[in-house]
């Protein structure tokens, strides 16, 4: 093996904390992701509202919107 070759999978600007387009402090966009917290919020959020919908408004909200989304789907289906 030569001497100076880069024998690693990965180019050295795509190997997780060496990117030298960052500055410092940040993180790759690959290492951030949802914390449990963050998640927690979110799927309480979620269910708040769609509970909500179904006690007030008998589940219209999300009669309306999961038949806008089989719409959607044969829509997209209809370009396949």
């Amino acid at each position: 093996m030569r001497a100076g070759v880069n024998v690693s999978p990965r180019p050295d600007g795509l190997v997780r904390g060496r990117n030298p387009g960052l500055a410092n402090g940040d993180r790759p966009a690959i290492d951030r992701a949802m914390s449990n917290a963050t998640a927690a919020v979110v799927a309480i959020l979620l269910v708040s509202v769609i509970g909500a919908d179904w006690l007030f408004n008998d589940a219209q909200g999300l009669n309306f919107m999961g038949r806008r989304l089989m719409d959607l789907i044969e829509y997209i289906a209809f370009w396949r």
